[in-house]
């Protein structure tokens, strides 16, 4: 098979080894006009606008701009159906075996589904997965999961007698890649990471699912590879909330068939004698307020810490304001943070815990700057805690300012610094609307109204 690598740094040397034989590379391009009409690896490298005079099968794309280098090369005039990149490795290295976790079911009960997933970590997307395979699984359907990654979801998909496939990159170029999609009667692709598996299998003719959790990645898929999808007559495209319907709307200036399939989650179990003896409720010691997620630019826990330092003193001295998740702070945030003793970096918290964190805590804050629809917000809701939430997250949709949580613009500090001095000088009051919040997880993320609308998607 005849290549053209685009790319001459480091991502090449990193995966020139694993190349598989059939591979011919013909010649590489590269956008530095030094490295034009040298060598690599006894191979001429060209200027981008030499891959007209070139015959090849496809084109290569090594690098983390690659989507810039696609984009030229389409101005050019190449097909983009003869561009790839590394989230198609397949395609030019050698990849790891599969590894089984257990045997596809052999009876043929017409209600087969094969679930792709990028990986099987204990993250959000991955959590709400499980929970819709639970639901599938208790309806009789024969479930099998393929993952892009391992993870420690892998054991508990298992006992549940659901097997496992684990892929490593090699998709498309394995055949029993086939073998399993044409085992499958409806296929569920879950992520928007993995459009390009939704892609592969418009060819299929089978019923395909795409449950997209994120918005943020949106301007880094070529509106092209959506408008095909959405045109599959038996794509099915969901999204978890409005606002990521919104986003693709603002990202792609285009109407497409969407539908919104929020996630739902299992109310904690209320009998656990941990749980009740560990309960507390606003009003008793000090107030604590919790963000809780990954530290990071997106999650917005900068915003956090500096509404805390804009509340007057005597409030944070009634509170305390954790940080749960892993992750690290930059030095100039982490000697923010050293100014206040009321905030606590916690840390990241196994997931068997979590629900012993939310008796112990009063506010759920999300101040995150894009957020598709975060589950601790939700789990806040189903726990009765009042809960603050940024604009820029799906919940925002379901919140009613000083009745059921609030509503925060975006980024905007001295807003959330306010809010926090208002709970902690009207504890009462605050208690109300945590309380209230409950209705919205009843209304929209109870397990008995997800299992209806996922079962709606998937039968309809």
């Amino acid at each position: 098979m005849k290549v053209v690598i685009f790319g001459t740094g480091k991502k090449f040397q990193q995966l020139k080894h694993r190349f598989r034989e059939d591979i011919e590379i013909i010649a590489f391009l590269d956008n530095d006009p030094a490295k034009w009409y040298q060598k690599l690896d006894g191979i001429l490298i060209l200027p981008p606008g030499k891959v007209l005079e070139l015959k090849y099968d496809y084109i290569y794309l090594l690098s983390a701009y690659y989507r810039e280098m696609e984009e030229q090369l389409k101005e050019l005039g190449v097909e983009r159906e003869k561009i790839f990149h590394t989230f198609h490795i397949e395609k030019i290295c050698v990849c790891d075996s599969i590894k089984y976790y257990g045997n596809l079911p052999e009876e043929n009960s017409g209600k087969r589904i094969l679930v792709f997933s990028h990986a099987l970590t204990c993250t959000g997307a991955q959590n709400v997965l499980f929970i819709a395979l639970q639901i599938l699984h208790k309806r009789g359907y024969q479930i099998a999961v393929l993952s892009n990654e391992d993870g420690v979801l892998r054991d508990r998909i298992i006992e549940m007698g659901i097997p496992v496939i684990v892929m490593n990159d090699s998709y498309f170029m394995e055949r029993k890649f086939e073998e399993f999609v044409n085992w499958a009667d409806k296929i569920i692709v879950n992520t928007l990471w993995l459009y390009y598996v939704v892609e592969e299998l418009i060819s299929s003719n089978k019923k395909v699912i795409w449950w997209i959790h994120e918005s943020g990645y949106l301007k880094d898929l070529d509106v092209e590879i959506f408008e095909k999808i959405n045109r599959a007559a038996q794509v099915s495209i969901n999204v978890v909330s409005d606002l990521v319907k919104r986003k693709v709307f603002q990202v792609y200036k285009k109407d497409f068939h969407i539908n919104v399939l929020p996630y739902g989650l299992p109310e904690y179990d209320k009998d656990n004698e941990r749980a009740i003896h560990s309960n507390k409720a606003i009003g008793h010691g000090k107030i604590i307020f919790a963000v809780i997620g990954m530290i990071s630019y997106i999650k917005a826990q900068d915003i956090f810490i500096h509404a805390v330092g804009r509340i007057p003193k005597a409030d944070r001295d009634n509170a305390e304001f954790w940080i749960v998740g892993s992750g690290r702070f930059s030095k100039e945030d982490m000697e923010y943070i050293e100014k206040y003793p009321c905030i606590k970096v916690i840390g990241e918290i196994d997931n068997k815990e979590i629900q012993f964190l939310y008796e112990k805590i009063d506010v759920v804050v999300c101040c995150s700057r894009e957020d598709a629809l975060p589950v601790v917000v939700t789990e806040g809701c189903m726990n009765k805690k009042l809960v603050i939430v940024s604009n820029e997250t799906g919940m925002a949709d379901y919140i009613i300012n000083g009745k059921n949580g609030f509503v925060i613009p975006n980024e905007d500090i001295d807003q959330l610094s306010k809010l926090f001095s208002w709970v902690i000088e009207h504890k009462d009051n605050a208690k109300k609307i945590g309380c209230a919040s409950k209705e919205v997880y009843d209304q929209y993320f109870s397990l008995n109204i997800f299992e209806r609308n996922l079962l709606k998607v998937l039968e309809n």
